[in-house]
């Protein structure tokens, strides 16, 4: 029901993302069948991506398959251009470890620059808010209008207190909203 309020995740490709929350769709099922890792590797993948702002099954779906396509088509083309024996192979090996990391080194840099673009929000959303309530606004009702209004400069930490105010609204207690708010962006 949440995700249906606020519109689901952000940056999620239209062309692949079929279902909403976390109710996989039959064809990601399918999918994640083929992908060889356990559930609570594949879940620890989709928090770390649902922190870089990719929410839902297949960014992890892809993410994995990714991880796993990419240093084989490396180890390939690498022997198929360079030989099969000596240095050309130590190469080509080399080259596929990294591309197993490359993924991995992709995500961290934007789970980094997205804590970062919320960090650098804060400040402002903090004295939007402070302006809002000292003009009679409820919280509930300034936190709508500082997601409002932060809309264009960050569009990133608007979708995270939209996020709050959909949850405060679906019931849930304000500081748990705001725990929760925490926890997803990993931002103190």
């Amino acid at each position: 029901r949440l995700s249906e309020v606020t519109g689901g995740g952000r940056r999620r490709p239209a062309a692949v993302e079929t279902g909403r929350g976390d109710t996989p769709s039959a064809l990601a099922r399918r999918v994640r069948t083929l992908v060889p890792y356990s559930p609570a590797t594949m879940q620890r993948v989709q928090r770390q991506l649902h922190g870089a702002g990719f929410t839902g099954e297949w960014p992890a779906l892809l993410f994995s398959a990714a991880q796993l396509v990419l240093p084989a088509a490396v180890l390939v083309a690498g022997l198929t251009f360079y030989g099969r024996s000596g240095q050309p192979l130590a190469l080509s090996v080399l080259a596929a470890l990294f591309a197993y990391y490359l993924p991995h080194l992709w995500l961290e840099r934007q789970i980094e620059r997205r804590r970062t673009e919320i960090r650098n929000g804060l400040p402002d959303a903090i004295d939007l808010l402070i302006v809002c309530i000292e003009a009679g606004s409820g919280i509930d009702q300034a936190l709508m209008r500082v997601s409002e209004e932060l809309h264009i400069a960050y569009p990133t930490l608007a979708h995270e207190l939209e996020l709050v105010t959909a949850e405060m609204r679906a019931g849930k207690p304000r500081i748990e909203a705001f725990k929760n708010f925490a926890t997803r962006t990993g931002v103190d």
